[in-house]
């Protein structure tokens, strides 16, 4: 009986072996329909530049899936290396999260608890793969039945976070209506949508704007004579190499470098400064509302917003305390008439 219960448990062994998919943990840029990426297995791209993978930050413990410069093949850590986010306002609460190509060839983030996320829109006709590539993207797209790669039906080019690579867009597909532009994370440690945008006018064809909740912060000026208004460095003699295109069906701005220049990357930040990272971390301070710095890099901001006519710009917020009482609720001092004064912030 021992020696048939070992053969079954051999044979069962066997059978998996063949037919059930299986993700290595050797380094990979390529998982396969069926396979599953765990919250502790990552892809890293052929050259070893970006890794794919599950991440914290912060103290809250939170999952995010999202492309990082790969620490192994950079000499030394970049600021905060995310470049992409792919759950950025779903956030997963431990560490059950995994990521898969379904037998429908959806490209799907699951978690235990948590309703699965699905990236793309367009499925696969029969088979698929999801590959990083070197230049930051990654990409779904059909596997033939020979075992070429055929048409791509999403990639994280075309919904970037805070952070702009050689390659991608700012800019509006007219046919589609849909937006390539930069939102910053919440704060430095949440990388949930922030208050600043970066992206094309709507408006203007040729400018490129940082929006503040919705109203316009910064401009660059048109793009006129192969380079921006404001922004002479975003020109198309220059390396790296800015571009501006716009016929009847999109309009977008875009960049590339030459293979003597490691990287170059841009990011939004979430106080509304650009970050200009070019084999090295360098500020690029793009608006000050407040304070003119005096190099020309308040070229393009808005004015500040003048305060409506009732409100005395001399008010301040202040913070005023209170006491729960179980048979009148919350109870604050007599003298304070929480309907009029404007210094009530907080209470606790």
């Amino acid at each position: 009986m021992a020696s048939i219960g070992r053969n079954l448990l051999l044979l069962s062994f066997s059978w998996c072996f063949l037919t059930c998919p299986s993700y290595s943990d050797t380094d990979t840029d390529t998982i396969l329909q069926g396979q599953e990426m765990r919250d502790w297995q990552h892809l890293v791209s052929a050259n070893g530049v970006f890794r794919l993978e599950f991440f914290s930050h912060g103290t809250s413990g939170k999952r995010y899936l999202g492309i990082l410069l790969n620490i192994y093949h950079w000499p030394v850590p970049l600021g905060k290396g995310e470049v992409w986010v792919a759950n950025r306002n779903n956030p997963i609460l431990d560490t059950s999260g995994s990521l898969l190509i379904d037998s429908d060839g959806n490209l799907r983030i699951s978690s235990s608890g948590s309703s699965p996320i699905i990236l793309n829109s367009v499925q696969a006709s029969s088979n698929a793969s999801a590959t990083l590539l070197d230049n930051g993207n990654f990409i779904l797209r059909e596997l033939k039945s020979n075992g070429s790669t055929g048409n791509i039906l999403w990639q994280s080019f075309d919904y970037p976070t805070d952070t702009l690579l050689p390659g991608m867009k700012l800019g509006i597909n007219f046919k589609t209506g849909h937006t390539w532009s930069l939102t910053s994370w919440r704060s430095d440690d949440s990388p949930a949508s922030g208050s600043f945008t970066l992206g094309l006018d709507r408006n203007i064809t040729s400018q490129l704007v940082i929006l503040w909740q919705g109203d316009i912060y910064w401009t660059s000026g048109p793009w006129h004579n192969g380079s921006f208004e404001y922004v002479s460095r975003f020109s198309q003699d220059s390396n790296p190499e800015f571009r501006y295109f716009s016929d009847e069906n999109e309009k977008y701005f875009t960049y590339s470098v030459d293979r003597s220049h490691t990287y170059s990357m841009y990011k939004i930040l979430s106080d509304g400064e650009i970050m200009e990272e070019w084999n090295n971390i360098a500020p690029f301070g793009v608006c000050s509302v407040a304070v003119d710095p005096g190099d020309g890099s308040n070229a393009g901001c808005a004015k500040e917003k003048v305060l409506p006519e009732c409100r005395d710009p001399n008010i301040m917020f202040a913070f005023e305390y209170g006491y729960m009482s179980t048979t009148i609720g919350f109870k604050f001092p007599d003298r304070n008439n929480l309907n009029l004064d404007p210094r009530i912030l907080f209470h606790s």
